[in-house]
């Protein structure tokens, strides 16, 4: 299994669909498929582990870099807008994908960027929560499953909102026990 793939289905087995605030959404109340899945995805690497006689593939936990709790991040859409950010950690735990997420900021505070699949729509910026829904977008399956799973998380992520701060040039997205981390791609 491939380590991004067991690494995500760690996380969100772990905590990652619950909501901000304190309170569970709705949508994540119930065991949900991305959690089974998740489950699937662990045992798997545990069988295959054992089948091959090695210690499963599971990265070493990292403590999440803290990320302010709520209330005004101070950031603005006017920051924001025109900056493009590439994802380098999950709870501080580092991506070693082959093409790295990105989340771009466009004019008109429009997010848009890439997992597997392309997305882009309207994001709105409230009291240090981003949100953004609708999000269009291209609707294939990854080779990665986790890289599946860092996109239903993700969609999840910014319906629900996402407590979002910056700390030089990583900006982060926290929901629940959550954190992704994304690093600005400077102009050159």
């Amino acid at each position: 299994m491939k380590p991004l793939g067991v690494l995500l289905a760690l996380l969100l087995m772990t905590g990652a669909a619950s909501g901000c605030g304190g309170e569970t959404p709705p949508a994540a109340r119930d065991t949900t498929a991305g959690e089974k899945a998740a489950a699937e995805i662990a045992q798997a690497a545990v069988d295959t582990a054992a089948a091959e006689n090695t210690a499963p593939d599971f990265p070493a936990a990292e403590p999440a870099p803290a990320v302010s709790a709520g209330g005004d991040s101070g950031l603005t859409p006017e920051f924001l807008t025109g900056q493009k950010f590439k994802l380098v950690a999950v709870n501080g735990v580092a991506l070693h994908a082959t093409s790295a997420p990105t989340l771009v900021f466009s004019p008109g505070f429009e997010i848009s960027g890439k997992i597997c699949n392309t997305f882009t729509g309207p994001a709105q910026l409230h009291n240090g929560l981003l949100t953004a829904t609708p999000l269009a977008s291209t609707r294939m399956a990854c080779a990665d499953e986790g890289l599946n799973q860092l996109e239903t998380f993700f969609r999840t992520l910014l319906k629900n909102g996402a407590e979002i701060s910056m700390d030089g040039t990583i900006l982060y997205l926290k929901q629940g026990d959550t954190t992704l981390q994304y690093e600005a791609e400077l102009a050159e």
